[in-house]
């Protein structure tokens, strides 16, 4: 054996072998017949090496653990009467290997996607605290012009500033900026709502104050 994988040369070997169905790198499956006479000469008393010397299985080449592990089996299955339909031990070692890596995988792929769903949330987060740093850095600019050191804003101007820091970076969040603002998302939408309506009472304002301005001038 290399690295603990039968060569070529012993494969072919020991296919060859009545004792052997079946033989892969590293692994064989025994055939039924010998598993049977195995048995029966271990019963009566004969060493498990020597057993599988006669049958051409030396330890040398398989290695005494493999005799031990296939005797251990053995005695199990044929206690249950299962001698001849039980899998050779390497074959089930080889199935709960297989099993070992599936689970391996599937954890792997869990790992992943809770690091992608926590990764979405840590986004989520810091693109509401950009949100919310934008727009007060816009109210602390406008109270710093008007010369409100209190920064104390009506809604309208709340609702103005977040409009205006939407419009500048649309990825801006409008819950977020809300929020921080201390004003509903809710009265925000209603007060973006009426825009239009503000827009013609400003002007219909505007055209009164011209018209009394004139009144007044022409007297």
């Amino acid at each position: 054996m290399k690295n603990g994988r039968f060569t070529k040369k012993e494969r072919n070997y020991l296919v060859s072998l009545d004792a052997v169905s079946e033989v892969r790198a590293t692994y064989i499956v025994y055939s039924d017949s010998f598993k049977i006479e195995c048995m029966r000469r271990y019963y009566a008393g004969e060493r498990p090496c020597d057993i599988f010397r006669d049958a051409g299985l030396p330890s040398s080449l398989i290695g005494y653990k493999r005799i031990e592990r296939a005797i251990y089996h053995w005695k199990e299955a044929d206690r249950k009467n299962a001698l001849t339909t039980t899998d050779a031990p390497v074959v089930r070692h080889r199935n709960q290997v297989a099993a070992i890596k599936r689970k391996k995988r599937e954890a792997i792929e869990r790992q992943r996607l809770m690091r992608d769903k926590q990764r979405q949330q840590y986004e989520a987060r810091i693109a509401e605290l950009e949100a919310q740093v934008e727009v007060l850095k816009a109210e602390s600019a406008l109270a710093k012009k008007c010369g409100r050191a209190d920064k104390i804003l009506t809604k309208s101007a709340k609702f103005a500033l977040i409009a205006s820091t939407a419009h500048k970076n649309p990825q801006a969040l409008i819950k977020a900026m809300c929020e921080v603002m201390g004003v509903s998302r809710s009265g925000y939408y209603k007060w973006k709502s009426s825009a239009a309506f503000r827009a013609k009472r400003e002007a219909s304002d505007l055209a009164a104050k011209a018209q009394v301005q004139e009144a007044f001038f022409c007297a």
